[in-house]
């Protein structure tokens, strides 16, 4: 790991006009990320996390905010160091997706829906990399395979709709990292992804760290995966900074009260061993809680039997159902008054599919099996 840093982060404070008056999204944070480091910025909603991150890509402005103090030093590829908080627009135009990747929270915020995700994949490569159209395709169906997106072939000539939410945050991810940026910045990258697909993606930006040296800006509320990627934690609370260390110093002795209760709120496995039922869980800095296990009843509030879900295909210039996609299958299930039902699995398992049928909510075959609800 090298000394000096490529993102410095100095006294910065972003104001934001409101017809009240101003208000702070953050107020005076520093820190930097250096290279092949991973930087895991913690905080509930409304810290100023993303705030940080949009601040250093100058998209803050698009947002209603502004830089009213501080600086934002970086290290760019050809060795100059410039203030990103000064830098003129039609530069961070050049930097944004080349120099400085970033992977949105929300990807449909980021993708385009009138274009194609092939168009989308290569835009940036073409530009950047000034690729042929044969090589920037090429290198966007690559990206796709690494970030496990099936049939990548398909999904070139699709658009962002005709997606799942955790596939078009892998198309977002790909993006991002299309051009080997030397800083990522990943704004809860893997949201959207279950856990299996999560595992691969956080592996895949650690290999490209090792790999290529790039320095990452991971901000996150999952604490798991900040033990799991980070060198260093910032943990940011109404717009400052209120702790930093490296991820051994703030799980095994954290200074600030607030990291003592982020990490006082992290479920673990097996703390209800030995209990026939849940019990709620422990606030930390709270007296006097009733943790008493919650039994609920024994009395079916709703009965799932053998529910089949299907969509129709269409195809042919009538349009008719040529075939039909089977999202949930002879699914059967009992929710009991006061008691909560899990269901979990991968993205595409049809666990939205079985919630969205029980509501009525999809235009799809639901000819086999019935709903019974129960009570009121």
């Amino acid at each position: 790991m090298l000394d000096n840093a490529i993102a410095t982060i100095e006294n910065l404070r972003v104001e934001f006009e409101t017809k009240t008056g101003k208000v702070v999204g953050v107020e005076d944070v520093s820190f930097e990320v250096k290279p092949g480091e991973t930087v895991c910025i913690v905080g509930e909603s409304g810290s100023g996390k993303s705030v940080s991150s949009l601040s250093l890509m100058r998209l803050i402005e698009y947002g209603g905010g502004d830089i009213a103090g501080g600086r934002l030093l970086f290290d760019r590829k050809d060795g100059e160091e410039i203030d990103l908080a000064k830098t003129d627009q039609s530069l961070m135009r050049t930097i944004r997706g080349n120099e400085i990747g970033m992977i949105f929270q929300e990807p449909m915020t980021a993708l385009n829906p009138v274009f194609t995700v092939g168009r989308q994949l290569t835009e940036g490569l073409r530009l950047h990399k000034k690729l042929s159209r044969e090589a920037a395709e090429a290198r966007a169906l690559e990206l796709l395979r690494q970030v496990r997106i099936p049939e990548p072939e398909r999904r070139l000539k699709q658009y962002p709709h005709e997606l799942s939410g955790g596939m078009r945050q892998r198309v977002v991810i790909a993006m991002a990292m299309a051009c080997e940026p030397r800083l990522l910045i990943a704004d809860e990258p893997t949201t959207a992804l279950d856990v299996t697909i999560q595992a691969e993606i956080l592996a895949l930006m650690d290999r490209l760290k090792r790999e290529t040296g790039t320095a990452v800006m991971f901000i996150t509320h999952d604490m798991a995966v900040v033990a799991q990627m980070a060198d260093r934690v910032v943990v940011m609370f109404r717009g400052n900074k209120v702790e930093e260390g490296t991820v051994e110093e703030i799980f095994e002795n954290p200074k600030h009260d607030y990291t003592k209760a982020l990490l006082a709120a992290v479920p673990k496995l097996g703390e209800m061993t030995g209990t026939d039922l849940p019990r709620p869980m422990k606030l930390f800095g709270v007296e006097g809680q009733a943790l008493d296990p919650i039994p609920g009843e024994d009395v079916p509030i709703l009965e799932v039997k053998n529910l089949v879900t299907r969509f129709p295909v269409q195809g042919g210039l009538l349009r008719r159902t040529v075939a039909r996609v089977h999202a949930v299958e002879d699914v059967s299930f009992t929710v009991n008054k006061g008691q909560t039902l899990s269901l979990v699995g991968e993205s595409g398992c049809g666990k939205s599919t079985v919630g969205r049928s029980l509501m009525r909510r999809l235009w799809a075959s639901r000819d086999a099996g019935n709903r019974r609800w129960g009570g009121r």
